[in-house]
């Protein structure tokens, strides 16, 4: 695979992610009234929320991250979706790790295994989209 197959690969993951996850967190997994509560001021509202520039900027770098580990050596789609689901849950499994040993509030254990299981679905997904955009243009 080319340079040019797997610059494109990690865009259009960015951007499948970055949707995905603008609907998970928005729609399906919202933050806890009592974390938002405990959180104050330190949340961001609508009115104050950063530039959506800054989130993609996130995407980009976990695709990067997904195409250091499906891009290295020819796959099958199983084997990307495997790393793909690996590497997601073990930095989802990182943040949420570190989010409850930071906070002083109580943090849902339902909320962090159910982010897993969005991870890894979400990782799978990246990773064969990865390899088979990749593939495609290389």
């Amino acid at each position: 695979m080319t340079l040019k197959g797997g610059l494109i690969g990690v865009l259009v993951v960015a951007v499948v992610l970055y949707l995905a996850d603008w609907a998970f967190y928005m729609v399906l997994m919202p933050t806890p009234a009592d974390l938002r509560a405990a959180m104050g001021s330190l949340m961001y509202t609508e009115a104050n929320m950063p530039n959506p520039g800054w989130y993609f900027l996130m995407e980009i770098c976990a695709a990067g991250l997904l195409a250091f580990a499906c891009l290295q050596t020819t796959l099958t789609s199983m084997q990307a979706a495997q790393r793909g689901a690996l590497v997601f849950m073990m930095v989802a499994g990182l943040m949420d790790v570190n989010w409850g040993m930071t906070l002083n509030v109580a943090f849902p254990v339902s909320m962090v295994f159910t982010e897993l299981a969005y991870k890894a679905v979400m990782g799978g997904i990246g990773g064969v989209v990865m390899v088979m955009v990749a593939k495609r243009f290389s």
